[in-house]
């Protein structure tokens, strides 16, 4: 079973997308630790690679992204993240390899997911500075996507027995 270079290009594309977008969400998170002395346990900051890490994540004073807020809003984000993208990827591929999905409707709606996912990443990330109506949308427009997703799956199984 193989899958066809546009459909397979999408998920590695949505893959990539999504894990260096976790991990960049990570390093803010770590910044903003440093800079707003918010440590998960009361001893990290003592670690011997503190000074290395505080370098590496540019934790420069006076630079920070919102303190405590911004930690809690990038946990909750990683949470949400977490809760979603894994499982509409899986979902697409499993899909596209046992010949699911039809390949063109599936690489338009990974594509989609990717745009929607992205997009409720970065504007949760502003928090109070853009609309929650705008978080949502771009939310509801992965959520949607990945229901129209499904079906297209239950579609193509039913269809082919």
């Amino acid at each position: 079973m193989s899958l066809n270079n546009s459909y397979g290009n999408s998920l590695a594309l949505a893959s990539a997308a999504f894990a260096s977008k976790i991990t960049v969400l990570h390093v803010l998170t770590v910044r903003e630790r440093f800079l707003s002395s918010k440590f998960v346990g009361s001893k990290d900051e003592q670690i011997f690679f503190a000074s290395f890490f505080r370098a590496f994540v540019l934790a420069v004073p006076g630079t920070g992204l919102g303190g405590p807020d911004f930690i809690d809003r990038a946990e909750r984000l990683a949470k949400n993240c977490a809760e979603n993208e894994p499982f509409f990827v899986l979902m697409a591929a499993i899909a596209g390899l046992a010949g699911a999905v039809d390949l063109e409707l599936g690489t338009k709606l990974v594509q989609a997911y990717i745009a929607a996912r992205c997009a409720h990443t970065g504007i949760y990330l502003l928090g109070d500075k853009l609309n929650t109506a705008l978080r949502s949308t771009s939310f509801v427009a992965g959520a949607l996507t990945t229901l129209v997703f499904a079906g297209s799956v239950f579609a193509q199984i039913v269809k082919q027995k």
